[in-house]
Order: structure tokens, then C-alpha cells, then sequence
């Protein structure tokens, strides 16, 4: 807590874990899809994320956003 989050807008969260799967990054959740609530009543905007730690300890977040 109280570290920072890098947060990506990837076209292809999948592409991106393929990606660093075997590296030396920590990978904390594959592409998963969810949502979040939007700005407006019932609104939702819906997401593909993944998340990980990269090499240096730094915690990031690659998102998608889905029509």
C-alpha cells in the first residue's frame, strides 16, 4: 500500500502476457475480463486486465478496454 501502479491501455492484454510469461516479471493475474462501475447510473465499463510485477518490483496493471 501507498506504492504506485503503473496502468497501460493495451489493444491486447493477451499478447502482452504471452509476452512476459518467462521473463523475470511476476505475473499476479492473467487477462482477465470484469467490470467496473461507470460514471453514470448503470453504467459499466467493461475491461481485460492482467496484472504483474515487473523486474524492479514495480506493480503494473495492462488493460483493455471492451465494447
Amino acid at each position: 500500500q501507498g506504492e504506485a501502479i503503473l496502468v497501460i491501455k493495451s489493444d491486447d492484454p493477451d499478447a502482452c502476457h504471452a509476452r512476459i510469461v518467462g521473463t523475470k516479471a511476476v505475473i499476479v493475474a492473467p487477462p482477465t475480463d470484469w467490470t467496473v462501475p461507470g460514471p453514470a447510473p448503470g453504467q459499466v465499463i467493461r475491461l481485460r486486465t492482467m496484472s504483474m510485477f515487473d523486474p524492479t518490483g514495480v506493480y503494473s496493471e495492462i488493460n483493455q478496454h471492451l465494447s
